[in-house]
C-alpha cells in the first residue's frame, strides 16, 4: 500500500515535472483522501499514506507555484468505486457517496484557481468532521472514530 500510495505518486510526479518546468507551465493533480485529515483506526496505513500524499501535494504547490506549475491535492470523501463496494460503503448509510464523474468534474473545475486542497463532498457532516478533527485532541478523535467503526461492526455482525 505504501508503494502504491506514496512511492508511485512521488515517482510519477517527479517523472513528469521536468517537461513542465522546461515549458514553464503545467498542472499536477494528486489524489489524497479525507482519511488523510482524521485518524483511521483499522485503516492506519491507508490514512497515514494519504497524509503523506496530502503533505506532498501541498509542499509541491508551495515549491513550484512560482515556476508556473499548478498542484492540486484532492481529498474526496466517499466515492463509488470498487474499494467502496468491497468495504460495504453505500449511499444508504446516510453518507454522501460521490460518483467518480462528480469528483473528476469538481477537481477539474478547481484546477488553476489557487486551490491547494479540494474536498468534493455534498454533505455538511463531512466538513464538520474535518473541522472538528482540527480542533479536538487526537485522543478524542480516536474515541469518536473507534465508536463509529464499532457501531458499524456491531451492525454488520
Amino acid at each position: 500500500m505504501i508503494n502504491t500510495l506514496c512511492v508511485s505518486v512521488t515517482d510519477l510526479t517527479y517523472k513528469f515535472l521536468p517537461p513542465m518546468l522546461e515549458k514553464g507551465s503545467g498542472g499536477v493533480i494528486i489524489i489524497s483522501s479525507v482519511g488523510a485529515l482524521v485518524p483511521g483506526p483499522l485503516f492506519a496505513v491507508y490514512s497515514s499514506s494519504k497524509s503523506f500524499v496530502l503533505k506532498l501535494g501541498i509542499s509541491l504547490h508551495a515549491e513550484y507555484d512560482s515556476k508556473g506549475i499548478d498542484f492540486l491535492t484532492v481529498c474526496p470523501g466517499g466515492v463509488e468505486t470498487e474499494f467502496a463496494h468491497r468495504a460495504g460503503i453505500t449511499r444508504s448509510e446516510g453518507m454522501s457517496i460521490l460518483t467518480p464523474k462528480e469528483v473528476a468534474q469538481q477537481t477539474l473545475d478547481a484546477m488553476g484557481k489557487e486551490i491547494v486542497l479540494v474536498i468534493p463532498n455534498k454533505e455538511a457532516s463531512m466538513k464538520i468532521v474535518i473541522f472538528l478533527a482540527n480542533l479536538l485532541s487526537h485522543k478524542m478523535i480516536e474515541k469518536i472514530a473507534n465508536s463509529m467503526i464499532k457501531k458499524r461492526y456491531d451492525r454488520d455482525n
